[in-house]
């Protein structure tokens, strides 16, 4: 009995050292056009999902990376199958070939390795925004500052980390309204997969005027500071985030009627929303 189960110990030693290796990959799609797999590509970045390409006679399948677990496979199955419906999880024997790099049968497998690379995106959120400054005028001490206003941005993704924006800021109260538009250049830290902080520099300009004290001139001028923020990507081109911000100005408003001024030297403004990447 013993030396049956040593025996058995045995052969399932030597097979597993022989057996070929098994993973889990997505059978995205296939085409028979190679000019297809450019804009397979395209759709493959926006999802953050490394593309293998087996070339046969017949044509080309497009495979993802191999995962090392059933949750992560699933994970990114339901992700690439928004995209390619018809996706399905397949069990490949040695695919060394596959992932090696240096591969001499270059036109048989293609490894893309880029990851988000120039693409767009459009932003929305809410702001909660409040504006600081020095009076000696009684009448407008006592001003509403802060106020729920909304953010809208474009931006342009230049790769995995480095990320620029054009925003255009809406706020008001019942008694102050500011303007601004202002472009940002930021820098993208990947903590965990889909999960990010990022920091940034803004640039641009505002405009304020006093709504409830019309015997006042609007003001304009330069407006720049900083912001952080924190990320997080579902799907691959859903985003949602949330972001401080820090701008400086340099708001002077005349008060007509007593000969005074009201002075605004910075907007501190917190927001969350949701983005689109295309």
């Amino acid at each position: 009995m013993k030396i049956s189960l040593l025996i058995s110990i045995f052969v399932t030693y030597i097979y597993a050292i022989d057996a070929p290796e098994i993973s889990k990959r997505v059978l995205i799609t296939k085409t028979s056009t190679k000019s297809k797999l450019p804009l397979i590509k395209k759709e493959l970045d926006k999802l953050r999902v490394k593309m293998f390409v087996q070339t046969i006679p017949s044509g080309h399948y497009i495979y993802s990376e191999k995962f090392n677990s059933k949750r992560s496979a699933q994970y990114n199955l339901r992700k690439i199958r928004t995209r390619f419906p018809n996706a399905k999880l397949v069990t490949i024997n040695n695919t060394k070939d596959i992932d090696n790099n240096d591969n001499k049968d270059k036109n048989s497998y293609i490894q893309n390795n880029s990851s988000n690379q120039n693409s767009y995106f459009l932003r929305l959120s809410l702001a909660n925004s409040s504006v600081d400054g020095s009076t000696n005028v009684d009448e407008a001490s006592g001003m509403d500052n802060s106020s729920l206003g909304y953010v809208f941005e474009p931006g342009y993704i230049y790769n995995k980390n480095i990320f620029f924006t054009a925003a255009y800021m809406d706020n008001s109260t019942d008694d102050i309204k500011y303007t601004n538009l202002y472009a940002s250049a930021n820098y993208n830290f990947n903590i965990i997969n889909n999960f990010g902080i990022y920091s940034g520099i803004v640039l641009g300009y505002s405009t304020l005027e006093l709504t409830g004290y019309p015997q006042s001139t609007a003001s304009t001028g330069l407006l720049y500071g900083a912001q952080l923020g924190i990320n997080y990507s579902l799907l691959g081109y859903i985003n949602f985030f949330t972001a401080y911000q820090m701008f400086m100005v340099d708001h002077a408003i005349n008060m007509i009627d007593t000969d005074s001024k009201i002075k605004f030297d910075s907007i501190d403004n917190f927001m969350i929303g949701v983005g689109y990447e295309f």
